[in-house]
């Protein structure tokens, strides 16, 4: 192992990726220093005197009390999204499909290490987060129950938390009430929201049960400002179930939300007519039919400069006011109206009372700048059931063995049919989408060569609609699934377990979700007639296995007990720890188990024999528990140490 210490004194960078979260929380408070310095402290602690008096007292709450989401251990899961994680990935390749050239992964154990480890490099790399988390239903213990790292003395010393309060919060957030199904959720959005790139959206699947809850630490996690919409999807075919002794309850909830609304663009239907567009010109071959709309105003801010006088063809000026009103305005500007005037975009007509009135034309193929457009109406906040399968869609295997007249197909019958067509078996799932409403929701976002996250990812579902929406429209969209190993037992899931006992798998939920991916994407090639082409339905498959660590053997010496099991999992865990690569970068290897070339870096595992000097012009990283000792080693590399880092 290379000391740490003497690495840093010699002018080594030094990283590790345990600390990296809450590095993320001070490069936070940084970044408010660098902006505002006196509102940070030489203790480093928020100066809140200093901010409520840049505020001002109008912008100062009278008390501490204000709208928003709290609950019992709301700070603890605040603590728990900057938290270290002591996991690491392990290779899990015997299980991976089309290792070598596929750009998917698949993770399994438990989402809030595996989210904090992926933030390490693919923070504002993801695109699209669909998710379906276990909904509240209070019926059985929560499996998501979270496990401090800190012990209770910790919590106590540290937070200044009562041991009774800790003890009660151990208790609690193992069922499945309100507050335990928060305090399981909070971190993961945190962890979520770092994740996504600027224009990236997340979709949360949620019930009645806690949409509310949802909604509010949505606003709070990605910002009021950043709520798209609350789609309504109606899930269920013909009169509902007896859900209610009031009401028929047919629908759940998509929530969605941006990380900056301001730049999210999604796609709508195309409009190839519209009948509001009932008037034409001279124009029509060019610019379509138009519609007119009034250029006078009274709904828009009041402007003087938008107050001005437009001469009619009569010679006759009108204004949008009468004579000292500031009520009304023109929408466009003076400029922009004799622009329109002189290219036939701007209409007078009299009304009843033989008064000017003037129009802008519309026109249906250009938009106001005479530029061409294709007109498209927004997405609508309602997917409904009612929508029967067309004869080419769904494709054949959506409905093998299923009557396919009439099947509603973003149902949730759909889904269990789906799964009974490609499983063999309909049941092994409670609450499973049915994948073409997922790819109802991934159609509406432009970019078809982005990655998608399920950090829920259950039966899977999620891959299966990115790989046929790829197949559909020739996309480049990978997948990254997380899927917990929840044990499957007889009593619990006798379907489930059934299916995997058949198919000599795991006894766990990831084995389902991993072979559900796997005969979904050799079903669709297979149709497809992609035998041979380049639609990736491989996947690298991780699970977490413990981080590096110092013990004490029986006489007290220190020994690094590694759990890697190959030097691909070294491999993997510099690279997630380099913060620079994805998982699925390729990888190069110059001397076996021990030097690799990872995009334009080089990994050293173990003291290799290569010439490192002639590297040195790029990003080199070692690994810090390799037995490589410095000044017989990286005295090759002297002149451009900032170019090498030591990782742990």
């Amino acid at each position: 192992m290379i000391d740490k210490k003497e690495a840093q004194k010699s002018g080594y960078k030094v990283a590790t990726a345990a600390n990296k979260l809450p590095e993320v929380k001070q490069a936070k408070i940084d970044q408010i220093k660098k902006l505002i310095p006196s509102l940070i402290n030489s203790d480093g602690k928020l100066n809140t005197t200093a901010l409520e008096g840049l505020l001002g007292v109008e912008n100062v709450s009278a008390n501490s009390q204000h709208y928003g989401l709290n609950f019992p251990g709301k700070g603890l899961a605040q603590i728990k999204a900057y938290e270290p994680t002591d996991k690491a990935l392990q290779l899990e390749e015997n299980q991976s499909k089309n290792f070598a050239s596929t750009e998917n992964v698949i993770i399994r154990g438990d989402n809030l290490d595996v989210l904090k480890i992926l933030r390490q490099n693919y923070e504002n790399k993801i695109k699209i987060i669909y998710t379906d988390p276990p909904y509240n239903t209070e019926s059985d213990n929560f499996i998501y129950k979270d496990d401090f790292k800190l012990t209770e003395n910790d919590l106590i010393e540290k937070y200044g938390i009562p041991e009774e309060t800790v003890k009660l919060f151990d208790n609690l957030f193992g069922t499945l009430t309100h507050s335990g199904w928060l305090f399981a959720m909070y971190p993961r959005l945190v962890l979520a929201q770092q994740l996504l790139t600027d224009d990236g959206v997340i979709f949360i699947s949620i019930n009645d049960k806690e949409q509310a809850n949802l909604k509010i630490m949505c606003d709070e996690v990605f910002g009021i400002d950043n709520f798209v919409a609350n789609i309504i999807w109606s899930n269920k075919e013909g009169g509902g179930g007896s859900d209610s002794n009031l009401y028929k309850v047919k629908h759940e909830y998509i929530l969605c939300y941006a990380k900056d609304k301001e730049t999210l663009s999604v796609i709508g239907d195309d409009v190839i007519e519209d009948k509001s567009y009932n008037c034409e010109d001279k124009h029509i071959k060019e610019r379509g039919r138009y519609k007119e709309i009034k250029l006078r105003s009274s709904s828009l801010n009041y402007s003087g400069t938008l107050n001005y006088a437009i001469k009619c063809p009569d010679g006759k000026k009108v204004t949008p006011n009468k004579k000292g009103e500031k009520i009304a305005i023109w929408r466009w500007s003076e400029k922009k109206v004799a622009w329109g005037i002189e290219n036939d975009f701007i209409e007078f007509k009299k009304d009843k009372d033989g008064e000017w009135v003037v129009y802008t034309k519309q026109y249906f193929k250009v938009d106001n700048n005479n530029k061409p457009i294709q007109r498209a109406l927004p997405p609508p906040a309602i997917i409904k059931t009612d929508e029967p399968n067309t004869p080419d869609e769904p494709s054949k295997h959506q409905v093998e063995e299923l009557p396919e007249a009439f099947i509603d197909k973003y149902s949730s019958t759909m889904a269990t049919k789906q799964m009974k067509a490609l499983m063999g078996k309909s049941k092994m799932f409670s609450y499973s989408k049915p994948y073409l409403l997922i790819n109802r929701l991934l159609k509406v976002m432009p970019d078809d060569d982005c990655i998608v996250l399920d950090f829920f990812a259950g039966s899977g579902t999620t891959a299966h609609s990115v790989m046929d929406l790829n197949r559909e429209d020739g996309g480049h969209r990978k997948f990254i699934l997380v899927q917990l190993d929840e044990k499957i037992t007889a009593k619990s899931a006798p379907t489930a377990y059934d299916f995997c006992k058949e198919n000599n798998l795991d006894k766990v939920i990831s084995s389902i979700c991993i072979e559900r991916v796997n005969r979904a994407g050799d079903k669709i090639k297979e149709e497809s007639g992609m035998l041979n082409g380049d639609l990736d339905i491989g996947y690298k498959v991780f699970s977490l296995t413990g981080r590096p660590k110092l013990v004490s053997d029986k006489n007290n010496n220190l020994n690094i007990d590694i759990t890697f099991k190959s030097a691909k999992d070294i491999l993997y865990n510099l690279i997630t720890a380099s913060c620079e690569y994805t998982l699925t970068e390729p990888i190069q290897e110059l001397e076996k188990d021990l030097l690799y070339r990872v995009g334009d870096a080089y990994f050293v595992l173990g003291q290799c024999k290569s010439d490192l000097s002639k590297f040195i012009d790029y990003q080199i990283y070692i690994n810090g528990y390799a037995d490589i000792h410095l000044k017989d080693w990286l005295n090759l590399i002297e002149l451009k140490r900032e170019n090498v880092k030591i990782l742990y």
